[in-house]
């Protein structure tokens, strides 16, 4: 398993440098004119946090530990209710700053991408802090 990890950890930081390599040579090359590296970046972070939970998941399930009791149901309920209330606040937000910003699919794009960052923030820190014993 660890082994695995550390590939996994190789192959998205080699991803990511020849995405910034390519991002730096745009002016040469104009591959990446318009994607923001900033999205780029959270798009890849989504990605690796993912996998991450799948292969920790799939060595449960190999191990035979149960992968879904009453206690992890309830924080993945708490994660989702205060999920939505923060990827409602950040939705209105955006459709009150839309002046702000050059085209709509700008808007949409940053919304899902603020949307799932939303909830990889909010599932680590209930995960952490969570007062359920």
């Amino acid at each position: 398993m660890k082994k695995q990890k550390i590939i996994l950890v190789t192959a998205y930081l080699l991803i990511l440098s020849v995405v910034f390599g390519l991002k730096y040579l745009e002016k040469q090359t104009g591959f990446f004119k318009s994607i923001n590296p900033l999205f780029l970046l959270a798009l890849i972070i989504i990605a690796f946090v993912y996998t991450l939970q799948s292969l920790k998941r799939k060595g449960k399930k190999k191990n035979g530990i149960p992968i879904d009791d009453e206690l992890s149901l309830l924080i993945k309920y708490k994660i989702g209710y205060y999920s939505f209330l923060g990827s409602s606040f950040l939705w209105y937000l955006l459709f009150v700053l839309k002046d702000s910003f050059p085209d709509t699919e700008t808007i949409l794009g940053g919304g899902v991408l603020l949307s799932t960052l939303i909830v990889i923030v909010t599932s680590i820190i209930i995960k952490r802090f969570s007062n359920e014993q």
